[in-house]
């Protein structure tokens, strides 16, 4: 996974996918590992999350713990729909409450 910021610019698209507490310490390249490498352990997890999730980890911002790529931007990257890119974060997002 690549762990350089794709883009500085957090209104490039509009809105973010995940919001993290303003005061949520940065984000680091270990921690976004961790949080995949947790993901993958998590058995309840369909395949496509995981995926979208290995492709969205890399766009988090490192200060603030967003992520900011569009859902079609992302389903463009994966060669899925949007609709299916939008499932796969609502696993996600349930995974982690």
């Amino acid at each position: 996974m690549e762990c350089t910021q794709r883009s500085t610019d957090p209104y490039q698209s509009s809105m973010p996918l995940i919001v993290a507490p303003l005061a949520r310490p940065a984000v680091t390249c270990l921690e976004r590992l961790q949080l995949v490498a947790r993901a993958g352990r998590d058995r309840t997890l369909r395949r496509e999350s995981l995926v979208v999730l290995t492709e969205l980890a890399p766009y988090v911002h490192s200060e603030l713990g967003i992520a900011w790529p569009s859902q079609e931007r992302l389903g463009q990257a994966l060669g899925v729909s949007r609709q299916n890119v939008n499932r796969a974060i609502r696993q996600l997002e349930a995974a982690a409450t």
